[in-house]
């Protein structure tokens, strides 16, 4: 198998023990190990089993849940167990932003070569994110104020409104990270 990613739900020390025996027999006739240092187990309720978290830390198993700084990340999206984690992982998905942004500042670019430079290598980045995570809307207003500054980068700067209005009405042709999100959600449909 080429997988990376297992996602086994287990609610007890004798689930464990099940999944692991399955795996083990499966590793034996496949040749195919888990890797168990990259393996990350987490309570899908509020309150784990103090028994499995301590057998499954005993197994060197990496624990994740609310105690926990930042966001558990699975297949590119975060699983939140708290506001603290949601604001940590916010926080870094705009800090890798405004480092993209910061590397092509120093370029001379026009206003449409900025613009272009944020659709394909700066805003693309949450378009994966865009299938699942709703933005917040704090995070939206910082992202609109740091793209505009980039894109714009005299004053009086344009709206937002034209920075994002198509190149064929007139506009920069920026896509929405807000209207993107909706689009994606759409497709759920």
């Amino acid at each position: 198998a080429y997988a990376d990613d297992l996602l086994a739900l287990v609610s007890s020390v004798a689930e464990w023990e099940a999944l692991d025996s399955a795996l083990t027999l499966y590793g034996r006739a496949s040749n195919a190990k888990v890797n168990l240092s990259k393996t990350i187990a987490f309570p899908m309720a509020r309150s784990a089993d103090p028994q499995l978290k301590d057998h499954l830390t005993a197994l060197d198993l990496q624990w994740h849940d609310s105690t926990s700084h930042e966001a558990l990340i699975y297949l590119g999206f975060p699983i939140f167990f708290g506001k603290h984690q949601e604001k940590t992982f916010w926080d870094k998905i705009y800090a890798k932003i405004k480092a993209g942004l910061d590397i092509h500042s120093s370029r001379t670019l026009s206003v449409l070569g900025r613009a272009t430079i944020v659709n394909a290598l700066i805003l693309s980045r949450l378009w994966h994110l865009a299938w699942v995570v709703p933005f917040p809307t704090q995070f939206l207003s910082k992202v609109r104020q740091i793209v505009t500054t980039f894109v714009c980068n005299f004053k009086p700067t344009a709206a937002w409104s034209t920075i994002t209005t198509p190149r064929h009405r007139g506009g920069l042709g920026v896509i929405d990270p807000a209207v993107q999100f909706q689009v994606f959600q759409l497709k759920h449909l």
